[in-house]
């Protein structure tokens, strides 16, 4: 049960992001619900701004709490820094486009080579009565990845031997692990929108401040229970691009007897960017297999706008080509 859980969540949180990027677009107005037309433009030119964002910095807190057959309780949280090469933008304006026939396998490869950046994590947690804890850092400089050695010890389960870090360049040898990925038609997150229209109800409340620019708050609050009744599994399966056997979709939307779902957004009144996104989901599942009940609290803080990012890769870092890797692994 815990499995289903967990698909479910990824596919709700797959339907969350599209309903809200495509809450803010122009040609759907419906989306905005009773905001009075000041109010939605907000919306529309907050959708706007992702296009003129090449960098920012950034900071996630998560809190996660699943019980079924297994539990599992996830406590982390992050800071860092990202910024897009113009090549990676221009590619995504255009696959926002048109979305028939988005090339997944170039996407991906510039996703890994075209972000410049750096990220901590810190993780805690318990998988079913047992413990871990996980810090690691990264960086990420034209196509190279650099892990520290508590990632690799992490991610390999091995001690590193005095090996502070190590690199990966992935400038080369993409295309060839990304080549049966293909050209996918994305249009079908359209066929969501009156489903959505149905069950997102979108309020403006209060402004606030935060490090001292006024932002615009809204809340956004979404019943699953109308998203669901109003799309086949079929539909969530093209909806939010999704690999999952529709069969099993639908097994999980039989099973779902409560949900709770809301978001506050805080957008900047000057410059229409988020500052900070708030989530909270709940949902209770019941089936033939047993209970479960999932809790999530996630807040993203974005700050430092369109400021460049300074990251370097140590001359003396032990980097190492994809290929070689590659190579190695098939032996």
């Amino acid at each position: 049960m815990l499995k289903r859980s967990l698909l479910l969540t990824l596919v709700v949180v797959a339907l969350l992001s599209l309903s809200l990027v495509q809450a803010d677009t122009n040609d759907r107005p419906d989306l905005c619900g009773e905001l009075p037309q000041t109010d939605c433009q907000i919306l529309v030119e907050n959708e706007d701004s992702w296009m003129t964002l090449d960098s920012a910095g950034f900071a996630f807190s998560i809190d996660m709490d699943m019980v079924a057959d297994e539990s599992m309780q996830l406590v982390g949280e992050g800071v860092g820094a990202f910024e897009i090469s113009g090549e990676l933008m221009q590619f995504l304006i255009d696959a926002n486009e048109d979305m028939t026939a988005v090339d997944m396998g170039a996407l991906l490869t510039l996703m890994l080579t075209g972000v410049n950046g750096e990220i901590t994590l810190e993780f805690s947690g318990d998988m079913d009565g047992e413990a871990t804890d996980v810090a690691l850092s990264l960086l990420m400089k034209d196509g190279v990845v650099l892990l520290d050695a508590t990632a690799l010890e992490a991610i390999t389960g091995e001690p590193m031997g005095g090996v502070e870090a190590l690199g990966i360049d992935l400038n080369e040898g993409l295309d060839e692990i990304f080549a049966d990925v293909g050209v996918v038609d994305l249009s079908g997150v359209d066929d969501a929108s009156e489903a959505e229209i149905a069950a997102i109800s979108v309020t403006r409340l209060p402004d606030e401040e935060i490090r001292g620019d006024a932002v615009a708050v809204f809340e956004s609050i979404i019943s699953l229970e109308t998203l669901f009744s109003m799309l086949s599994a079929e539909e969530l399966v093209a909806a939010t691009s999704s690999q999952e056997d529709p069969e099993e979709i639908a097994a999980m939307i039989e099973a779902l007897e409560y949900s709770d779902l809301s978001m506050r957004e805080y957008i900047g009144l000057d410059n229409r960017y988020t500052y900070l996104v708030d989530l909270s989901m709940e949902m209770q599942l019941s089936g033939d297999v047993g209970d479960s009940s999932i809790e999530i609290g996630m807040t993203v803080e974005m700050y430092d706008f369109n400021e460049p990012v300074d990251v370097e890769i140590p001359e003396d870092a032990f980097v190492f080509p994809l290929m070689m890797i590659m190579q190695m692994g098939s032996q």
